[in-house]
């Protein structure tokens, strides 16, 4: 099997972290459980294609895993808990639209690696076009440039 590009330092990210003795680390978190850590590499490894970009990652307060990823208009956030039940949010602030969701966990995950991936294939999008001037800042403009 061909090496993913973001699974060797993803995965020592985490291993690097769940070294970190309770209370010792930068955070000042608990110690990331097992649970926590086994159930960030199984969704890393179930949703995350070869090309996919490696998330941040840090540990949180309560022993469990924070991975995000920011590309362009997409925010994917996953919080995955001490006991492996993870949480999900999906952020799309595109230049024309907006749209945010974090009902189902494993949903969300997918849509934002759908999102991640249209990106990486197609780039942004284009931004909007800037709208005509209306009628009055036309003759204000006209105006100006006559005198």
């Amino acid at each position: 099997m061909e090496e993913q590009g973001w699974f060797k330092p993803t995965m020592e990210r985490l291993d690097g972290i769940a070294r970190y003795p309770d209370k010792a680390n930068e955070w000042s978190c608990k110690k990331v459980t097992g649970e926590a850590l086994m159930a960030a590499r199984s969704l890393l490894c179930r949703h995350m294609r070869p090309e996919s970009s490696p998330p941040r990652i840090q540990p949180t307060d309560e022993g469990g895993i924070l991975m995000e990823w920011h590309e362009y208009w997409v925010d994917l956030t996953v919080t995955v808990a001490a006991t492996g039940v993870f949480d999900a949010r999906l952020a799309l602030q595109a230049p024309t639209a907006s749209y945010e969701a974090a009902a189902d966990a494993e949903g969300v995950v997918v849509s934002g690696f759908h999102y991640l991936e249209k990106l990486r294939l197609e780039g942004p999008p284009p931004l909007p076009e800037r709208p005509a001037p209306s009628g009055e800042a036309t003759r204000l403009s006209r105006k100006l440039n006559q005198d």
